[in-house]
Formats: C-alpha cells, structure tokens, sequence
C-alpha cells in the first residue's frame, strides 16, 4: 500500500495545483473540486508514464534511482505549483469574487425550488457510484487478468517492461502482434508495479477502475460547472447506466483510458470558451489530453487531426482566421510532448501497423466502391449504439421532449465544437473500417462496439450540455 501511495500520490499532487492555477477563475465549490481531481489522476497517471519510459529508453530498467529522482521531480513541482496557488490568492476567498463561468446556471441552482429532489439524485449518484465498484470488484473475481486485449496485448507488454531488465525491447519483436499500438497503459503498469516490488495482478485491474470511475466524475462534475448540480448528476447517472463501458475499463481494456482522455481534451475547451478572460493554460491543457490520448491508441491519433479541425470550423466565424490560428498554436503546446513520445516508439521500436500497409490502391478502391461495405457498418454502428445506450435509447428522447433545449448560452463555441468532434471521429472510425485490410464482418464484430465507447462519454456530455436543466424547468412561471 505504501508503494502504492508512493506511485499515485506525488503526479497527481502535483498536477492538482497547475490545474487549479490555469482554472483561478472558477468558484470554489465541489464540482470545481471534483474536476481538477479527476484530471490530475489522468495528467499524473499519463505524465508519470512518460517519466518512466523516457528512463527506461535513455537509461535503462528503472531502480530506486529512478523512484528517488521521480519523487523529488513530482514533489518539487508541486511545491511549486502550490505557492504559486497561494501567491495568486486561490487558496483565499479573494477568488470568489471572479465570475462562476456560467453565472445563469449559479442563479438558477440558487433558485432550485425542490432541494429535498436534489438530495435524492445527489444519494442516487453515489449509490450508483458504489454498485460500479462492486461490479468491477466482481470482474476482477471473475477475471483477474482483464479480458483478451488486455492479456494479448497492454498487460503483456507490461510485463515485458517490467521483467525484462536490459531485454525490455523484446516487448517489440515481430513475433508479437500489435507492435505499434502506444506504450500510456503498458508503461503505468510496469511502473506500479516497479513500485510494489512485485508483479500484482490487481495493479492493471486497479488502474482501469480508476480510469472508469475519473471519467464519470470528470463528466459529472464538468456540467456542474456549466450547467447546473443536478444536471451533472444525471449526466453521471447516464454513464453509470451504460454497462458496456464500465466493464470495459475494469476488464482492462485501453479503450476506457483513451475515452477519460478525449472528453477531457473536449471539455477544457468548453471551459476556456466559458472563461472571462479566456486563459490559455486550457487550451494547453487540452492539447496535453489530446496528446495523451495519441499516447493510450492509436485512435488517439485521429482525435489530433479531428480536435484541431472541428475547433476551427466552429469557431472561425467567431474569431477569424488569426484567432483559430492562435488558439491552434496554443494547444499544440500541449500536445507536443506526449507526441513526441509516440514518434520516438513508432520510430525506434515498433514495425509498421498492419492495418496501413500491404494493401494496393487497386484493393482500396474496390473496397471504396462496394456499397454492401457501406452497410455492414452502419448497420454494426447502429446494433452496437443500442447495446450500448440501452436503457437510455428511449428515455434520453422523452427526456429531450420533456426538458426541451438549452435557451441561452454565454459559450456558444462548445457544442458545435464537440458535435464536431463526435461526426469526425465516427467518419474516421466508418472510413478504417471501409479499408481494414482484415476480414470485414470479424473486425466489427470485435471492435466496433469499443470504438463507440471512446465515443460514449462525450455523447453524454453533448446530451446534457445542450439540454435545459431541471432548475430551469422548475424555475419557469
């Protein structure tokens, strides 16, 4: 447990308080609370990976040295970054006299005439929040080491990391499959595990749950922030209900850490759009999520061509050719880093992905031509849609019919820009799938569910960000 606490503790105490400087305007309050939380346990958990690949490719199988010098790295920058916090009087009430970032949603949460209702939904939530953790406890019993990606592909590399001491790069050898995908979740194991001294097979189970459960607060408490408190809560109460996706992450999959990502890079541009003074640490802040989403898989590579390009189709008509390129330049701050690591393993270690070559243009554009291709995936798009949303396919309409649109809005910028987001990235996943070199019918019947799920959570936050809260409705004459 010390180890533990050792590993997870220092990244996430360090990125709380850069999160918290580059978010000052926000009032204080648990939803503001409960967000930073969640992007410092992916920024910590992402950061630390880099950390720990960076030693092992330029130094060799991490040690105590490396655990020693991590530490006080993680430990100096968020000294730092705490007396930074404190010089620019977050830690005081002087930040409650800057704005909340959606001053009619505050107004009307004020106004709530039914706090008893409040409460209920607030005790559902966590109730739910609980039953989620029970049913991750019981796949781990069931399955203690994840489902077949996860011993296939990301714990396997894992242990290759973490065992193989100078013959680590073996992780890489043609025999194995896979080769390119991105090293984020092998190298958050092996470094737990490098911790602990020991190779526990609850460390990847743990990881995933934890990236599961971020990602429901991550959404919930975001539309606190910009809608209202019980929105967020249903916004939470939704994905929690989605059985799909909470399996997915305490099975083990990538999918579940790179859909944490994607939204978090999608709803840090919401906040700068909802921001005053339009601070630039979210748009560098989306940018590090973004590319550590290119870090987690490689679909995480298309959301970096698909961000920038929604971003500037939404908001050109706002600021103008020059803006989008400021705020392009920006975010590609953030991303940079973390795509440097992709380079340097694609690059040096890994061979070609297979789903890219070994293919004729004659092959490709036979496949771009058949029409009963074009089916099969809408039809898999749409089977495996209802599985995922089931129960909410019929609830979430009448919920629409019943609550109506969002009326007014201050961030105009957000929603077009993550409807954006949503029509791309499920273009590029119809388009993969029009081309994949494998056979059609098996590769959506083993994947197409999971390239949904990185799209689940931001679903759900286009859901509930464009929708009229409950505190309108009931503050209406």
């Amino acid at each position: 447990m010390v180890g533990l606490i050792a590993a997870l503790g220092p990244p996430a105490l360090a990125a709380y308080p850069v999160l918290a400087y580059c978010d000052r305007e926000a009032r204080r309050g648990r939803a503001t609370v409960g967000l930073r939380l969640c992007l410092a346990l992916g920024i910590g958990a992402g950061l630390s990976a880099a950390g720990y690949f960076l030693w092992l490719f330029f130094v060799g199988p991490p040690g105590t040295t490396y655990h020693v010098c991590e530490t006080a790295a993680w430990l100096a920058i968020a000294g730092f970054g705490w007396t930074r916090c404190a010089t620019a009087g977050l830690s005081s009430t002087a930040s409650g006299a800057i704005e909340q970032t959606d001053q009619q949603a505050a107004r009307l949460s004020a106004a709530s005439r039914s706090p008893p209702r409040q409460r209920l939904l607030t005790f559902s939530f966590v109730a739910a929040l609980a039953l989620a953790a029970i049913g991750a406890i019981a796949n781990y019993r069931n399955s203690p080491l994840g489902d077949w990606d996860a011993w296939t592909i990301w714990n396997q590399r894992a242990r290759f990391l973490f065992r193989g001491g100078p013959q680590w790069r073996q992780a890489f050898s043609p025999a194995f499959a896979h080769r390119d995908y991105p090293l984020l979740l092998p190298c958050s194991n092996a470094r737990l595990w490098s911790y602990l001294g020991a190779e526990a097979a609850w460390v990847p189970w743990l990881l995933g749950t934890l990236f599961t459960l971020a990602t429901v607060g991550l959404l919930a408490a975001a539309v606190c922030r910009l809608r209202s408190q019980s929105q967020g809560v249903l916004a939470g109460l939704t994905l929690l209900g989605m059985v799909p996706f909470l399996d997915r992450g305490s099975l083990q999959y990538a999918d579940v850490p790179l859909a944490f990502f994607l939204l978090a890079a999608v709803l840090l541009l919401a906040l700068y759009d909802a921001s005053q003074h339009r601070r630039a640490g979210y748009l560098v802040l989306s940018g590090l999520m973004a590319g550590l989403a290119a870090w987690t898989k490689n679909e995480g590579l298309v959301l970096l061509l698909v961000l920038p390009a929604a971003r500037g189709l939404t908001t050109w008509r706002r600021n103008g050719f020059r803006g989008v390129m400021v705020e392009w330049l920006v975010w590609t701050v953030g991303v940079l880093p973390p795509l440097a690591l992709v380079v340097i393993q694609k690059l040096c270690l890994a061979g070609g992905n297979e789903f890219v070559t070994g293919q004729s243009w004659s092959v490709l554009l036979a496949k771009l031509a058949d029409p009963w291709r074009y089916a099969m995936i809408a039809q898999a798009f749409a089977v495996h849609a209802m599985r995922i949303a089931r129960p909410f396919a019929v609830v979430a309409p009448l919920y629409y019919l019943l609550i109506g649109r969002r009326k007014h809005s201050t961030d105009a910028g957000s929603l077009p820009t993550a409807c954006a987001v949503l029509l791309l990235m499920l273009a590029a996943y119809f388009a993969i799938y029009l081309v994949t070199p494998c056979e059609l019918g098996w590769h959506l019947a083993t994947s197409a569910e999971r390239l949904l799920l990185h799209l689940t959570p931001l679903g759900v936050w286009i859901l509930f960000l464009g929708l009229a809260t409950p505190e309108e409705i009931i503050s209406c004459p």
